[in-house]
């Protein structure tokens, strides 16, 4: 049986502000599950880092989350009004 794909988390962001500070393993459908739909994988302002956010969460509404936000180049998501939902910061895999 193949093993369930792990994502080293380094901060997770809820919408309404609050923070989950802590270094630790999600399971790739956790992570689905916490940011609400199908993963998007958004660039941050450290290439050593990636911010995983739910694709579909403009146009559902969600709330906006400042905190993550700050994470993310601005040449790629102020135009859209900043990240939707919930947000895991999380270790980028070297290619």
């Amino acid at each position: 049986m193949p093993r369930e794909k792990m994502i080293h988390v380094i901060e997770q962001y809820y919408a309404d502000g609050r923070i989950v500070d802590g270094e630790h393993d999600m399971t790739w459908k956790d992570v689905q599950a916490f940011v609400g739909g199908y993963v998007e994988y958004v660039k941050t302002t450290n290439d050593f880092h990636v911010l995983l956010v739910n694709e579909d969460g403009l146009a559902f509404g969600l709330s906006e989350n400042p905190n993550a936000t700050a994470c993310v180049r601005r040449d790629v998501w102020m135009d859209r009004g900043g990240i939707r939902g919930n947000a895991v910061l999380a270790r980028a895999r070297p290619c």
